[in-house]
C-alpha cells in the first residue's frame, strides 16, 4: 500500500471525521492539534492555517503544521504535528513532533513510516535535529522513535508521569 503525508484538504472531511471516530474508545486524540475542539471541519481548516502562521496565540504557541497520513484509498490513518521551532515548554516536554496512528491502523509500522516521512518537512523548516518525546509508559511510541534513529537524552517529570526525551539527527 502507498501512503502520502500531506496537509489536510477540504475534500478530506469525511475521511477526517472517520479518523476522529476511530479514536472514540481512547478518550484522547493524538496529536492534540488533531482535535476539532468543538469546531466545524471548515473552521478547523481555517484554524490550522492561522496556527501555521503563528496567528492563534503568538505569545504562548509556536507555528505548527498538521500533516495527515493518507493511504491509497484516501483514508486518513494518522496525523502528525510539526512545530517549526521550540519554545521553553516544548523544549522541556513536547518536542518538535507529536504524532498518532488511528487505533484500527496500529501495529503495521505506520507510525515509523509517518515519522520517517516527516523528516522532509523538518528540512523545510531547517530543523536538523528533532526533539521527540513520549510518555515513559508508551512503549510503542518509544519504539517508533528509536526505529527512526532516536537517541534517548533523558526522562523528565511532568505533573504525574515521566516523559522520555529523544533526539533524531536529520541527514
Amino acid at each position: 500500500m502507498n501512503y502520502q503525508l500531506r496537509t489536510l484538504k477540504r475534500e478530506d472531511k469525511e475521511s477526517y471525521l472517520a479518523f476522529l471516530e476511530d479514536w472514540k474508545d481512547e478518550n484522547i486524540i493524538v496529536p492534540y492539534s488533531a482535535r476539532l475542539l468543538g469546531k466545524t471541519f471548515e473552521a478547523y481548516l481555517e484554524y490550522l492555517k492561522l496556527n501555521e502562521q503563528n496567528m492563534v496565540d503568538p505569545v504562548n504557541r509556536v507555528p505548527e503544521t498538521l500533516y495527515v497520513m493518507v493511504d491509497e484509498d484516501h483514508r486518513i490513518v494518522g496525523a502528525l504535528s510539526l512545530r517549526h521551532y521550540l519554545n521553553q515548554r516544548l523544549f522541556e516536554l513536547r518536542g518538535h513532533i507529536g504524532y498518532g496512528i488511528a487505533p484500527s491502523f496500529r501495529r503495521n509500522g505506520l507510525g515509523s513510516l509517518m515519522l520517517q516521512m516527516s523528516f522532509e518537512y523538518c528540512k523545510k523548516y531547517q530543523i536538523d535535529k528533532v526533539l521527540i518525546t513520549c510518555d515513559q509508559s508508551n512503549i510503542g511510541s518509544a519504539k517508533v522513535i528509536t526505529n527512526n534513529g532516536g537517541i534517548l537524552e533523558n526522562e523528565v517529570w511532568d505533573q504525574d508521569h515521566f516523559v522520555k526525551r529523544f533526539w533524531i539527527k536529520i541527514s
